[in-house]
């Protein structure tokens, strides 16, 4: 719902920002800074953990502050909500746009392999013979691998196939990590199983909305997180899987592209407001102290749990 984004059978997750009591700071045993539910659907920051990943400019972290329907259950949430204005700046270009592109250098080199895989274990299997040197070859050709040479593309395409047997082995499909146990397992002809995770719909669709939520925020200095119009419309085709996967990976590069010419003429400050971020820290973690030392009903007084007391081990 935050992007604009869900269908029925979307999960809902939720994230958000606690405040310690008092007596959970003070002591020799180290306070939780993370809360996840069991199906990891909720997961909650603590607040001096929370803002300095904020103004490290952390997505998810910004996306939890300034989403325009973020409520607040206490009075110092409502001091947060505030001062949200002081956590965005222009660092978002290396972390949401840094964080997209990664994730399209994985996509592309997924993609890749992927394609690989489909070929030479049709050919391997049909053939177990077939040599090393043999199937680098017949991939050179068939996936139109680039190089300054011939013997530079046969290199390239040996180097490819065995970062597709690494790969395989890292995921458990095949016993050893060389290509002889890639000729057993495609003699075996269970040639059907998952994607990788870099290739499925959300990563997918998720690199494209990072990539434009980043480019408008840093053209407009306002964030909107809901995605709307034709974006949204190509974005759901993304997550229903009716859009080849080239085709993403060459829409993304525009996006990127879009990403980078955006930067040169920013609105958004240079950095976060870290002065008005840490007298707003001090702030809740004074009122924490005040509300225990009160003694007064709530979690943060006379009904706050108790903290353990430290243990040998």
């Amino acid at each position: 719902m935050a992007w604009g984004l869900a269908t029925d059978d979307s999960d809902t997750d939720h994230r958000g920002i606690f405040v310690l009591p008092f007596p959970w700071t003070t002591g020799l045993v180290e306070p939780p800074t993370d809360l996840v539910s069991l199906d990891g659907s909720a997961n909650y920051w603590e607040a001096g953990k929370a803002f300095r990943q904020a103004i490290r400019a952390d997505p998810n972290t910004l996306e939890t502050l300034l989403l325009p329907g973020a409520t607040a259950t206490d009075e110092m949430g409502e001091w947060i909500l505030e001062s949200r204005d002081a956590f965005a700046s222009a660092e978002i270009y290396g972390t949401f746009g840094r964080y997209a592109l990664s994730q399209l250098k994985r996509l592309r080199q997924g993609l890749r392999l992927a394609q690989h895989r489909a070929l030479l274990l049709d050919w391997l299997g049909a053939d177990p013979r077939l040599s090393l040197d043999g199937a680098a070859e017949k991939l050179v050709a068939a996936a139109e691998i680039e190089g300054s040479s011939e013997a530079d593309r046969q290199l390239r395409s040996k180097d490819y196939i065995k970062q597709l047997y690494s790969s395989m082995f890292d995921q458990g499909l095949l016993g050893d990590r060389d290509f002889r146990s890639l000729v057993k397992f495609a003699e075996s002809g269970q040639h059907d199983f998952d994607l990788p995770r870099e290739l499925r719909p959300k990563n997918a669709y998720n690199l494209l909305r990072l990539l434009a939520t980043a480019t408008n925020w840093l053209r407009t200095g306002t964030p909107d997180f809901v995605v709307k119009g034709e974006l949204r419309d190509e974005l759901l085709a993304i997550k229903n899987q009716q859009i080849e996967l080239p085709k993403v990976i060459a829409r993304a590069e525009e996006l990127a592209a879009d990403l980078e010419d955006a930067r040169k003429g920013l609105v958004l400050p240079a950095h976060p407001d870290v002065g008005r971020v840490d007298a707003l820290l001090r702030r809740i973690r004074e009122e924490a102290a005040k509300r225990w030392n009160s003694g007064g009903p709530g979690a943060f007084g006379s009904d706050a749990p108790e903290l353990p007391l430290a243990e040998w081990d």
